[in-house]
């Protein structure tokens, strides 16, 4: 640690200070201190920097800013992105300057990083960058660069301006008034206002006059405005002129508010090229080359200058082919990215599942995924096709298709999600979504599951013959204060044969989770009511209300571990949340019905276990709780007596969660683990046997197993 701190901790200080010295002006102090001072980030004074760690863009990062709000005093408040957008765009210039387009010693970091690490692809650090920041500026959330700190919507805001947009107007500043003009502001603007009050009028003086432009639109816009910026190729023509050379017209359509000079290269067959650049102002331009022979190909902003929203329209988009690999976050500016990773399964119908998943994407847009299955005892083959406008957090709408045949059910789906609420990442939100599902059976071996009842393994439907089709729509809040968190949420679904299925029928749901928690633990509730309330054709079992889980259409689409039997043991008595959530029922499958009222409590502790805990616990399965939980409930029964059960059960469990290291095993295991162990010690009304009438015992050791927690 020392070493790294006196001796490469001052040589990056040292480069630091040539570095700023060379490209804006003589750092004006005798001497510069860097040293050991925080735990995270660093802190910034005059000939003096605190730093958490040595790391060479952290001391860049914070030595420039002795210069920019140090030596060039600007009101950091007002106008956060003169020293944090500044210093930022500086430090990601001396690291590209240094380590070329990477913008970070990356051979460094492959000799540190683990096997899956050096496998993943990766992006440039200015990538990185950009991808977020369009992310940011392409959702409702994105704000003027130019705003006071503290009237952004939340910190997130504030962040994304003042560091990363703040840091790529000086890239498109750069762009616009050319490379000597640019080297000239930085040095003319450091030795015209070093020790003085600076701001974004003199800022802009300094670059007017300096590039000889009228640079009005350009501050206005990026600074004032919150513009998108995207241009498009648009018809190409080609002729061949008397002399035997080729003259091409290219037309451009600007298809956002934002504008920018837009660049165009021409590709020759020997490897030359052609650039010409478009002021962009109008809604289509055309830009005309002429060329000793007939052009290969031509590209739409070349060097990625522009904050374009999106690379599609400018030019043939490159398509990329990797491996599925666990935390893949590969996002590049320049190509719709395939993965591909092989699956295998298993149930009692098809035996070994064995197929292949091919997932497709432009930066968390038009994502596609496509997968086959073969059934090695069947002789079936499945497939499923899923498209998903786009799955970025900021994104506020999105919409879905999706359709095949999966274990024996064929499925079409379309859905509209729409998203409001003030703040990124905190505050409440507000969700809508609606979507219309067609369901059909072709297969009834597929529509049975399996229980473990007294030590026998015995089988129930599952669902209905025909075909259902419904509406769906959903609205769910998340109220909250500053200790304690909330959803709320309401369903409505409408069947009919007018919509293509087989079932007339009205469900509403609605759901009330309440938590207050800390590192101490936690107090989780849950009430859940739901009821059918036409069903002349009766409830298809699929939909129908569970006292112990989730509907079986939900299994269905979101568990490959009970969508069909033999999929999982059945003697686990595996448990996945939803309904009535009523855990010690799990041998009672016949407790389903049209109408169900709920209510779950949890009080959970988190605890260490002495021994087991260092040898075993923490390193297999991560953190822990103790869980005591009680639940209650009425359920009407789909009999001819329309019977009512009052059931109630109560017991303790435990509850283990683990992230795994970015190792090889992640292939196999995934990157987390999550496992619950819930022993319900009491029900209320244990299972009886049909056949003698006999009841098992209230007070018994019970128990199921789950990977997602209860609620």
């Amino acid at each position: 640690v020392k070493r790294r701190w006196s001796k490469i901790g001052a040589e990056r200080g040292r480069r630091a200070l040539a570095w700023l010295s060379d490209t804006f002006g003589r750092y004006p102090y005798p001497q510069l201190t860097i040293t050991h001072g925080l735990l995270g980030g660093g802190m910034e004074y005059p000939m003096l920097v605190m730093n958490s760690s040595p790391s060479e863009s952290l001391i860049l990062h914070e030595v420039g800013h002795i210069y920019f709000y140090g030596i060039l005093g600007n009101n950091e408040a007002k106008e956060a992105w003169l020293d944090e957008g500044f210093t930022t765009f500086q430090t990601r210039w001396y690291m590209e300057n240094r380590y070329g387009d990477w913008g970070y010693d990356r051979e460094a970091r492959l000799k540190r990083a683990s096997w899956l690490q050096k496998k993943r692809p990766a992006v440039t650090s200015r990538e990185r960058t950009e991808n977020f920041t369009l992310m940011y500026m392409n959702s409702k959330y994105n704000e003027p660069i130019s705003r006071w700190s503290y009237k952004y919507n939340d910190g997130m805001s504030y962040s994304m301006n003042a560091y990363s947009k703040g840091s790529l107007l000086f890239d498109m500043l750069w762009y616009v008034v050319g490379d000597e003009n640019f080297n000239k502001i930085c040095k003319t603007w450091f030795k015209r206002w070093k020790f003085k009050h600076v701001n974004e009028a003199r800022f802009r003086s300094v670059c007017e006059e300096i590039s000889g432009m009228d640079l009005d639109w350009f501050f206005d816009q990026w600074l004032h405005g919150t513009p998108t910026v995207h241009y498009e190729l648009g018809k190409i023509t080609k002729s061949k002129t008397a002399d035997g050379s080729y003259e091409t017209n290219v037309t451009i359509k600007r298809a956002d508010d934002g504008i920018m000079p837009v660049e165009v290269q021409l590709s020759l067959p020997d490897g030359s090229t052609q650039l010409k650049r478009w002021d962009g102002k109008d809604t289509e331009g055309i830009v005309t080359f002429k060329s000793a022979a007939e052009p290969k190909k031509i590209i739409l902003d070349p060097q990625n200058a522009i904050l374009d929203r999106s690379r599609i329209g400018h030019g043939k988009m490159k398509v990329e082919f990797y491996p599925e690999y666990p935390r893949m976050r590969y996002s590049p500016l320049g190509a719709y990215v395939v993965t591909y990773k092989p699956t295998f399964w298993y149930n009692d119908i098809d035996g070994l599942r064995t197929g292949l998943r091919l997932k497709g994407h432009y930066r968390q847009t038009r994502e596609v995924t496509a997968q086959m299955w073969f059934g090695a005892e069947s002789q079936k083959l499945d497939g499923a096709f899923e498209y998903l406008s786009g799955s970025g957090f900021m994104q506020t709408m999105n919409y879905s298709l999706a359709g095949g045949r999966i274990e024996g059910r064929s499925f079409a789906k379309a859905a509209m999600n729409f998203t409001k609420g003030k703040f990124i990442f905190s505050g409440v939100r507000n969700r809508f979504s609606l979507d219309y599902t067609f369901t059909k059976l072709d297969d009834n071996r597929y529509a049975v599951s399996e229980y473990d009842i007294d030590g026998v393994t015995a089988t129930f439907p599952n669902w209905s013959e025909g075909d259902v089709s419904f509406i769906h729509g959903r609205y769910s809040v998340n109220p909250r204060g500053m200790h304690w968190f909330s959803h709320l949420s309401f369903d409505i679904s409408h069947g009919n044969e007018g919509l293509g299925g087989d079932y007339n029928f009205t469900k509403l749901a609605s759901e009330l989770k309440f938590w207050k928690s800390g590192t101490w633990g936690g107090v989780y509730l849950r009430g859940y009511a739901g009821a059918f309330l036409d069903e002349n054709d009766g409830v298809p079992l699929q939909h129908a209300f569970s006292a112990f889980t989730s509907s079986y259409h939900e299994h269905f689409f979101e568990s490959r571990l009970s969508r069909t039997r033999g999929a999982f043991f059945p003697e686990s008595h595996y448990h996945k949340p939803g309904g009535g959530n009523l855990r010690g029922f799990y041998d009672q499958p016949q407790l389903s019905g049209d109408e169900l009222a709920a209510v779950n409590i949890e009080l959970r502790k988190t605890i260490k276990f002495p021994v087991l805990d260092k040898l075993f616990i923490r390193r297999f399965l991560g953190s822990s709780d103790l869980v005591l939980f009680g639940e209650a409930g009425t359920l009407s029964l789909m009999d001819a007596d329309n019977t009512n059960k009052t059931l109630a059960d109560a017991g303790l469990g435990l509850y283990f969660e683990k992230e795994f290291r970015d190792k090889w095993y992640t292939l196999i295991t995934g990157t987390t683990l999550n496992l619950r162990l819930d022993f319900p010690l009491w029900v209320n009304e244990p299972w009886e046997n049909p056949e003698t009438g006999e009841k098992d015992d209230q007070v018994k050791l019970r128990y199921v197993v789950s990977f997602e927690r209860a609620f």
